[in-house]
């Protein structure tokens, strides 16, 4: 990764002298490889061999049933028994027009939530469930939607196009059979439509939907341009496009702490009071920001009061943020994701213009690490050392290059930055909670993170507390005769989210090749009831996949009592630490129940046998522990030491 602010030796450069030019490179920030092997094992059976779809999110309901989705409108239920159900669930209003849809995953049906009150009888969420839906049939004179998007087009040589022009859908159902097979809207189950939003671009768009904590509704909105954030979208908490926008679907009267955004006087949903945009006035969109600063957050979950946001990224980094509910309350957070001046904790070199029809243009000359964004802006000074940092491009005529026909770029002119970005990112960085990303790693290991969970199942005891997450494709990108992306494959990801930020590692997991193979695309990934991950996936026929990730059976090495690959000391030590014993049974050899003797001997004739790669060092077992043994044997059950033989 080549970047901007770093001398060879890897030592912040003054920025502020123009004749130091960026380009310098770094060592990587890199994805590492563990020894951490999960198995795929396939969550549900499809006996009626019904397409899925382009799958893409799960829910699942108290009744022990699942709930998928597919891009194209549909919502299939899993009944307990872990069957896929032939006929839908229900069909929304998605489907209509989706033929016109020509780039998969990027909108359609992304998203259900269903209210943590779903079948609690008599309660305001009863029946209630939230879409993300897509609108690609607009009116005659165009959209009208509750939300326009602030750009003005895609500039590029001159011409403005609307590609993918269409709505963004926030819908809510009702219904009064939350726990038939199948609902139909206008019978036993109404819609909706909650808020609609104005969509320039086929990408970046509504996501994702998630009730928080406080039982509040968080969602999901890309900054809505096809790549770099136009028109300060993002950067700025006054629209509703690159935020994390936080409402109440069930309150529709002012209350002291809800105001109610209406639409010619119809209720569509409350704002709460403490949202940390909230001015007291009309409710629009700045009343519903939660979170701003966010480029493409695809996905969103909670583990407790900390939400865990995916966030693709433009020219370098790929990121994991996150915000504490709590703390964006309280102000102890700046609520702010950064793009449009950040990329991860990297600063991102873009076109930012006076003129709106000019481009940010992103490229591996345009980041700063984030050591040198610290260092540099805890020197600032507006008087003596004002702007510190040089760090836009701006395209003097707006002119951009054309990548098919191979037109040159303009020549860039350097500006530094203004005393409200500075101010913007000392909030990011050096506020009493530090918004920097949980994990970031380079375009080159990954290049569309798709957010998962932090775990809390049994099945993986060693990856308790971790976060779990994956990669939509690899960073090997072609394109088939549709247009649509093919290459490498997904990927599955972890680390650990309480280190700090700016600085976690993410390691890849390794996958038994007992069990099923990774997704060809990776789109989402669900929590049941124990914690426990389901993977969602197509395959290479754009055909929905849904994985269960559980603990690999691993070959079992006869002594090796504490699993650690090698007989050795310290397996003796797990047998006679459990001697006796009936119900810690790590240690029984001979699988007779009961730690005695016996096993003993089959530690002894397998000391020093491994399964670890020849290189690994095997130590030998202590002098002291052999000459304890017989002690042990003779005090307890079985004079059988006397077979210890000399070490």
């Amino acid at each position: 990764m080549t970047v901007a602010g770093l001398s060879a030796s890897g030592q912040p450069m003054d920025l502020s002298d123009p004749s130091v030019a960026p380009g310098t490179t770094i060592t990587d920030i890199q994805v590492l490889s563990t020894n951490h092997t999960i198995k795929l094992t396939p969550y549900a059976q499809n006996p009626s061999g019904i397409n899925m779809g382009l799958t893409t999110d799960m829910q699942f309901d108290a009744l022990g049933r699942t709930l998928l989705t597919s891009l194209d409108g549909r919502i299939h239920l899993i009944d307990s028994a872990g069957d896929i159900q032939a006929t839908p669930w229900i069909t929304t209003p998605s489907a209509d027009g989706f033929a016109n849809l020509s780039e998969p995953f990027d909108y359609g049906l992304t998203s259900i939530a269903l209210h943590p009150d779903f079948h609690n009888t008599g309660s305001a969420g009863y029946g209630k469930f939230y879409t993300v839906e897509a609108n690609n049939t607009p009116p005659a004179g165009g959209f009208d939607s509750d939300f326009d998007h602030p750009f003005y087009g895609y500039h590029e040589n001159g011409t403005i196009f609307t590609k993918g022009e269409h709505e963004s859908v926030l819908a809510e159902y009702t219904t009064t059979a939350p726990g038939a097979s199948t609902l139909s809207l206008g019978t036993d189950t109404t819609r909706r439509v909650l808020a609609t939003f104005h969509q320039e671009h086929h990408g970046h768009n509504i996501g994702d939907l998630a009730f928080g904590p406080d039982n509040l509704l968080y969602v999901t909105s890309g900054d809505g341009g096809n790549a770099t954030d136009y028109e300060n979208n993002s950067s700025s908490p006054d629209n509703a496009y690159g935020k994390i926008l936080r409402i109440d679907p069930l309150t529709l009267t002012n209350t002291a702490d809800r105001s109610v955004f209406s639409v010619d006087g119809e209720a569509r949903f409350s704002v709460p009071t403490d949202n940390p945009h909230y001015d007291g006035g009309t409710i629009g969109a700045e009343d519903m920001v939660f979170v701003y600063g966010a480029r493409n957050p695809y996905r969103i979950s909670f583990d407790g009061d900390d939400a865990y946001v995916s966030e693709t990224g433009q020219a370098n980094i790929e990121s994991i943020k996150s915000f504490n509910v709590s703390d964006v309350l309280s102000g102890d957070s700046a609520g702010d994701f950064g793009w449009g001046l950040l990329e991860g904790s990297f600063i991102y070199l873009g076109n930012h213009s006076s003129d709106s029809t000019h481009h940010r243009v992103g490229g591996p000359t345009n980041l700063i690490p984030p050591t040198s964004v610290g260092k540099v802006l805890a020197d600032y000074d507006p008087v003596t050392n004002p702007n510190p940092m040089v760090q836009f491009i701006t395209h003097p005529n707006g002119t951009i290059a054309n990548n098919e026909s191979g037109t040159t770029r303009n020549t860039a002119i350097m500006r530094e930055l203004t005393d409200e970005e500075v101010a913007r990112l000392l909030a990011i960085v050096n506020g009493p909670v530090n918004d920097l990303p949980v994990f970031e790693y380079d375009q080159t290991d990954g290049v569309s993170p798709i957010g998962g969970f932090v775990y809390r199942g049994s099945e993986l005891p060693e990856l308790y507390g971790q976060y779990i997450f994956g990669e939509f494709q690899g960073v090997g990108e072609e394109f088939d005769e549709e247009g649509r992306t093919v290459g490498d494959g997904g990927r599955l990801l972890y680390g650990d989210p309480t280190g700090t930020p700016g600085s976690n590692t993410v390691f890849q997991m390794l996958i038994d090749p007992d069990g099923e193979e990774l997704p060809y695309r990776i789109t989402g990934f669900a929590q049941d009831a124990n914690g426990e991950l389901i993977l969602v996936g197509i395959d290479e026929t754009f055909s929905g996949v849904l994985l269960s990730i559980t603990a690999t059976v691993a070959e079992l090495l006869a002594g090796d009592y504490n699993g650690n690959g090698i007989v050795d000391a310290a397996d003796y030590t797990v047998w006679q630490d459990s001697f006796g014993s009936t119900t810690d049974l790590a240690a029984d050899g001979n699988g007779n129940g009961v730690i005695d003797a016996a096993d003993y001997t089959v530690w002894q004739d397998n000391f020093g046998n491994t399964n670890l790669p020849a290189s690994t060092i095997i130590p030998e077992p202590s002098v002291a522990l052999c000459l304890l043994a017989p002690l042990l044997m003779t005090s307890r059950r079985s004079g059988r030491c006397s077979r210890t033989r000399r070490i």
